[in-house]
């Protein structure tokens, strides 16, 4: 409940002023929220044993990969507006938005195995790691 009313708050007050951004800052904040209220309750219950410096490095790569995201949507808009080649302007957001997203994945996946956030061993319950996935991260140096 608490989590819709966040929503709901946020959209009103950023999308006014920011457009679709605004609802995409609006969701960001209330999952937020969302999962430091989940985190508290979990440490409040003692059920499950959670160290929250275990979140450093996770968050670390999300703040990365964040950036990689925005110089990338930033260089890549750039490039195709003063570029000869003359798309839609739909067209052209879908493709820098698709292309950023993907090298900010790249990016994420190996700060995420360069920081120690993921292990072979959680890779190892991957299925096909060990034939496809381990041999190419091994000759990238990743692992």
């Amino acid at each position: 409940m608490l989590f819709r009313s966040l929503k709901v708050l946020f959209n009103l007050l950023l999308v006014p002023i920011y457009g679709i951004k605004g609802a995409a800052i609006a969701a960001v904040i209330a999952f937020s929220a969302a999962c430091f209220l989940n985190l508290r309750d979990l440490r409040k219950s003692k059920q499950a044993a959670l160290a929250l410096t275990r979140l450093i490095r996770p968050l670390a790569a999300i703040f990365i990969m964040c950036g990689v995201l925005w110089v990338s949507i930033e260089c890549l808009d750039w490039i195709l507006n003063h570029s000869a080649i003359h798309l839609s302007h739909r067209i052209q957001e879908t493709l820098v938005v698709l292309v950023s997203i993907l090298i900010a994945a790249i990016i994420y996946f190996i700060v995420l195995l360069r920081t120690g956030s993921v292990t072979k061993e959680d890779l190892a319950h991957v299925p096909g790691f060990e034939s496809k996935l381990q041999p190419f991260l091994e000759k990238l140096h990743l692992l």
